[in-house]
């Protein structure tokens, strides 16, 4: 099934946050994604139960090694070398260029 562009916004976006070790949980996400969707426009908006499907969609569909840290309250990659690969669902959804550069931060020149 082909995936909506809010959702490929929304895992693009919980992919550079896990990159980045920010530790996003539901709420954060919540708050990032409502924040997104009034000062960019984006139809991102979401609850929690979406969240987490797209949480699983990121372990089951694109091999993202997620595990949560109770200690930290969000979640985190277990192997740094993953990479968010969506390249089949990019012609599905048309996403541009433009569009993933609103969602997704600016890259730091900060070396983790």
């Amino acid at each position: 099934m082909p995936m909506q562009k809010s959702q490929m916004h929304r895992l693009m976006r919980i992919a550079a946050l896990l990159k980045e070790n920010r530790y996003p949980n539901s709420e954060t996400l919540i708050s990032e994604f409502r924040r997104i969707a009034l000062e960019e426009e984006l139809p991102i908006d979401c609850g929690k139960k979406t969240i987490l499907r797209d949480m699983k969609v990121l372990e089951q569909e694109f091999n993202c090694p997620l595990a949560f840290d109770r200690a930290r309250n969000g979640y985190y990659l277990k192997h740094h070398g993953w990479d968010f690969i969506a390249l089949p669902c990019w012609t599905k959804t048309k996403c541009s260029r433009r569009s993933s550069e609103r969602v997704l931060p600016k890259k730091s020149s900060r070396r983790h």
